[in-house]
């Protein structure tokens, strides 16, 4: 079941590329990176971009155009679309 979810997640990634989406658009409203302003993390900036590029490297997408890597797809079935891609 979890590698069919990520089958489609990687799929999804794969169609917002194609309509010209890549890493630089995955952001956040300006107000969801302000600081929190109450309870344990109050006043805590959040460091975005280190966290998407921990993500990046924790399902193997490239940090640039914002899609698994060729080895990823291939490790998932996936050929054909990497072909596409990459």
């Amino acid at each position: 079941m979890l590698r069919r979810g990520r089958r489609v997640f990687y799929l999804k990634r794969l169609i917002n590329y194609r309509y010209g989406l890549t890493a630089k658009d995955d952001s956040l409203t300006p107000r969801m990176l302000e600081p929190a302003r109450d309870g344990e993390p109050e006043g805590v900036e959040m460091n975005f971009e280190g966290m998407k590029t921990r993500f990046y490297g924790l399902v193997g997408f490239d940090p640039v155009k914002g899609i698994p890597t060729k080895e990823k797809l291939e490790e998932y079935g996936m050929a054909e679309e990497a072909k596409k891609v990459w």
